[in-house]
């Protein structure tokens, strides 16, 4: 994986810096035909170096991003490796709880049937005193 992202970042930086130094191409009316005057080429060699030098800092800049996405998935890698080995924790106590809540709940269920039974028994001992 991290070989395969290098290379997509290095054929994309090759690509762009292709682009950059070749400037875009002008069809010349047949016509007019005329040759550049010595200016005009210093010109263009300068222009060509500039591309160049944006290119070169066009490829560094793709290879700190490149790095620093190898980085933040390295990082996210060893971020769910401690997930997963807290899971079987998480996934005891999840189950302790549920445990105990239904603990609880039927102990209730259990004191409400024991309160019916003790004041049913107080009412009709009431009703055989009166």
């Amino acid at each position: 994986m991290n070989r395969a992202v290098r290379w997509i970042f290095l054929a994309l930086t090759l690509l762009a810096s292709v682009s950059v130094a070749q400037p875009g191409k002008t069809e010349a009316q047949p016509g007019l035909t005329a040759k550049p005057s010595a200016a005009d080429q210093q010109g263009q060699r300068g222009q060509q170096g500039m591309g160049q030098m944006q290119g070169m800092e066009l490829t560094q800049n793709m290879d700190k991003m490149a790095t620093t996405v190898t980085r933040m998935a390295e990082i996210c890698e060893q971020m769910m490796k401690k997930e997963m080995a807290a899971m079987p924790y998480k996934l005891a106590a999840g189950i302790s709880v549920g445990i105990l809540v239904t603990v609880v709940l039927l102990l209730l269920v259990v004191l409400e049937v024991e309160w019916i039974i003790y004041w049913s028994r107080l009412l009709k001992e009431q009703k055989r005193r009166s």
